[in-house]
């Protein structure tokens, strides 16, 4: 029976309980524990897909691009009527952040003109005011034939054509 029991030790292992292989000795190395990936933050916008928000002409410090050069520019949520409205709210100063007006205020783009107003805002406007080809103009104008010829000369029966006198 001895005999039996000690077989069966063997083929289990050095104790009677475990069974299998015999552990491998302790060495320092413990197998950390794995972490919880951190949560996203609600809105990830890349720098392309920002767009400035101006008011009018003027620089809003709602924009994405407006800093405060104390770092006391938050964004708050207030609720109006039951609707929510988002304020440029000043910590340094406890109050609605005043925008272009704050000698601490920037553009993150350089965009903040001394006057208050976003260069961007004004860019758009200047791409609203096409300015019109010089070719456009030539065939507004009514041109007596000594014009005429000199720009068939120069421009080439092609580019003359599609003016239309």
């Amino acid at each position: 029976m001895e005999f039996e029991k000690r077989s069966q030790r063997d083929k289990q292992g050095a104790h009677p309980r475990r069974q299998g292989t015999p552990r491998q000795p302790y060495r320092g190395k413990r197998p950390r524990p794995v972490k919880p990936p951190r949560p996203q933050p609600r809105v990830q916008r890349r720098p392309e897909e920002l767009k400035p928000i101006p008011i009018g002409k003027k620089c809003n410090p709602l924009c994405p691009f407006f800093r405060c050069g104390n770092r006391a520019l938050t964004v708050m949520t207030k609720y109006e009527s039951g609707k929510p409205v988002r304020i440029a709210f000043c910590r340094w100063i406890g109050d609605n952040c005043i925008g272009y007006q704050c000698q601490y205020a920037y553009c993150d783009r350089k965009a903040l003109l001394p006057d208050g107003t976003c260069a961007f805002a004004v860019r758009e406007e200047q791409e609203k005011k096409k300015t019109k080809d010089y070719l456009e103009e030539l065939a507004e104008e009514r041109m007596d034939e000594k014009a005429r010829s000199i720009l068939v000369r120069r421009l080439g029966r092609r580019d003359l054509e599609d003016l239309e006198f």
